[in-house]
């Protein structure tokens, strides 16, 4: 009978937790404002956006916010013999021309009657900036507005055209939204329960929103040392999502207000030191109320 092979502790190594210090991000921040309607220079970005071109039988439509603009059908065709014109176009022969729309509810755009913007590295705050995006309200304006003057665009672009170079408010709102609901998924399938997504679906949305992480190095004290730049604000989160994943990292829910965090000790039970004071002092005027009903 073959010898029972130990099983290897995956350290370190396996779980992330010594590829922190390797993730690189600067990242501008506020102030921004809300760009209702399209004007100047996003206008131009806007109808700059190349046209999608679909072919009968029409059957892959763009979706909103692409917009149906016309229709193209054959024109008159020249001859060495002069010009005949068609009377009826075949039907494969048409193609439907869409415009990428405005985004709903518009853009977040820099202010630039206020100050410079200034930049920052979100990676060693991603945790602290986790908690804020779970409070922000998906489809509070104001408050997503409030936000990225705090912490700067996600950097989703707009639908239809992720590299626009602005964020669509409703379009943040909603990669927001997915955010946490991935780090409900992770805490119900931690806790050995089941939510309506699996393990490989988890594994699948890291994959894709992890795919702008690039595998770099940079010259250290006794050769390379790995360098792993990140793109975009949203990619942070996700890293911290897969840290919690993979083991490098501990995802836990607030006793008090339910938002999920880090855990950087073990018996640490509150995202905040103000959610523990104020569960403390709700605990005690419970107590409180309960000896005055009890002494009457």
């Amino acid at each position: 009978m073959a010898a029972r092979e130990r099983r290897r502790s995956p350290g370190p190594g396996l779980t992330g937790q010594d590829w922190w210090g390797a993730f690189e991000l600067i990242w501008p921040r506020g102030p921004y404002r809300i760009l209702a309607e399209p004007e100047g220079r996003w206008r131009e970005a806007l109808e700059a956006v190349p046209r999608v071109r679909v072919p009968f039988p029409f059957d892959e439509r763009p979706p909103a916010p692409w917009i149906f603009e016309k229709r193209e059908v054959p024109g008159p065709v020249s001859s060495i013999y002069g010009v005949t014109s068609r009377q009826v176009a075949s039907a494969g022969e048409t193609v439907e021309i869409y415009r990428l729309g405005w985004p709903s509810g518009g853009i977040f755009v820099p202010d630039e009657a206020a100050t410079p913007m200034e930049a920052y590295a979100p990676i060693p705050r991603a945790a602290e900036i986790l908690l804020d995006a779970q409070q922000t309200a998906p489809a509070d304006a104001m408050g997503l507005l409030a936000f990225v003057n705090r912490w700067g665009l996600l950097g989703v672009g707009i639908p239809g055209k992720a590299d626009f170079g602005a964020d669509g408010v409703g379009y943040m709102g909603e990669a927001l939204r997915e955010l946490s609901s991935w780090m409900a998924t992770l805490h119900a399938l931690q806790q050995g329960k089941e939510p309506p997504h699996t393990w490989d679906d988890l594994i699948r949305a890291l994959e894709a929103h992890l795919r702008h992480v690039r595998l770099s190095a940079a010259r250290g004290p006794r050769g390379l040392v790995p360098r792993l730049p990140v793109e975009r604000l949203l990619d942070a989160f996700y890293l911290e999502l897969w840290g919690a994943a993979t083991g490098g990292k501990r995802l836990r829910r607030c006793k008090r207000c339910e938002r999920f965090f880090l855990r950087t000790r073990g018996d640490r039970i509150f995202c905040t030191g103000r959610c523990a004071r104020r569960w403390h002092v709700r605990q005690w005027k419970q107590a409180h109320r309960r000896g005055r009903r009890a002494r009457r």
